[in-house]
């Protein structure tokens, strides 16, 4: 954004050379001497309403570099003021948060834990935002792990437990000119047979998994439902105990021309650093996995196995993005 009012300008010939067109925008100089104000009090802020609602000031003298430096620095100011944001988080706001969470969990049956993030962690990477690079933020401010996101993770941890069980081998769709029967992997079989909206017996034979149903698979389907029944289990939000520490990082591309379908991977690309938000490690969450009384739960023990999915899937296989570079992962 520029301060100064008037009509969008155009960005210069450095731009105008990567074939596109940068227009400026004039932002009111009162909303800049409030964002500056309030960046210079005490008073606590919110980091997820100015991730998702905040606009670069390119008017600063830090901003003018011109070209795609000049963006570049932009953003790394925006980052930087986005991280020193974050420590000024509401703690009182996140315990009443945390009082109406804890709340839920006593009504639905759930017996909260916690654990804390291993290294670091980060979720909603390919949301899309003003900064590109995106982040899960509550609308309180706080970076939390979605119910939906925990149920898919427990699930998953689930069936590959089952699998094991029954000696399965891992989800293999290579031959896209076979057909779909012979494509699907054992795995997508039993997953396939679990979700089947009839008998589990009559689609487990049919997937020609082996014989026969193990207690297991009717446990996963309890609690995980199927296409025409909702599960027993009620999953909610991972919710920080206390304000986290959040930390800036780095994505280093080598070949952007190549990731963007634009060229060939070689040696004459330049690498692009991307900058993204995580919670940095040692922060402490809590989970919570309740039941719906409509599901048989065997006295506590299918609700009790639910919460163990979603603990060790936490553990083993990590939440959000770039779990397979470290991240992610609950201890």
């Amino acid at each position: 954004m520029n301060a100064d009012r008037g009509q969008p300008r155009r960005q210069g010939p450095a731009n105008a050379e990567a074939g596109g067109v940068t227009l400026e925008y004039p932002l009111q100089k009162e909303a800049l001497a409030a964002w500056r104000q309030m960046l210079q009090s005490n008073r606590p802020l919110n980091a997820g309403l100015i991730f998702d609602r905040f606009v670069a000031n390119t008017g600063d003298p830090l901003a003018r570099a011109g070209g795609r430096a000049r963006g570049q620095d932009a953003k790394g100011q925006a980052w930087g003021e986005l991280v020193a944001v974050s420590s000024r988080a509401d703690g009182n706001l996140l315990q009443a948060l945390l009082a109406r969470w804890r709340a839920i969990a006593q009504a639905a049956g759930a017996t909260p834990f916690t654990l804390r993030t291993d290294w670091r962690l980060v979720a909603g990477l390919g949301r899309g935002g003003p900064l590109e690079a995106g982040f899960t933020f509550g609308r309180h401010g706080f970076p939390f792990l979605p119910a939906s996101s925990l149920k898919g993770l427990a699930r998953a941890y689930g069936l590959r437990q089952l699998a094991q069980q029954l000696k399965l081998s891992r989800l293999n769709l290579e031959g896209a000119g076979e057909a779909q029967s012979q494509r699907l992997g054992k795995l997508a079989k039993l997953e396939k047979a679990l979700m089947d909206e009839g008998e589990l017996a009559k689609a487990w034979a049919k997937a020609g998994l082996p014989q026969p149903v193990p207690p297991l698979a009717h446990d996963w389907r309890a609690i995980f439902g199927t296409t025409a029944m909702a599960g027993g289990a009620i999953f909610l939000d991972g919710l920080p105990t206390k304000p986290p520490t959040l930390a800036l990082d780095v994505m280093n591309p080598h070949y952007p021309g190549y990731y963007q379908g634009d060229a060939f991977p070689d040696d004459s690309q330049s690498p692009r650093p991307i900058r993204f938000l995580t919670v940095d490690k040692d922060n402490e969450f809590t989970f919570a996995v309740g039941w719906r009384d409509v599901v048989e739960d065997e006295g506590g023990r299918r609700l009790r196995l639910a919460a163990d999915w979603l603990r060790q899937g936490l553990m083993r296989l990590g939440a959000g993005g770039k779990t397979s570079a470290g991240y992610g992962y609950f201890v």
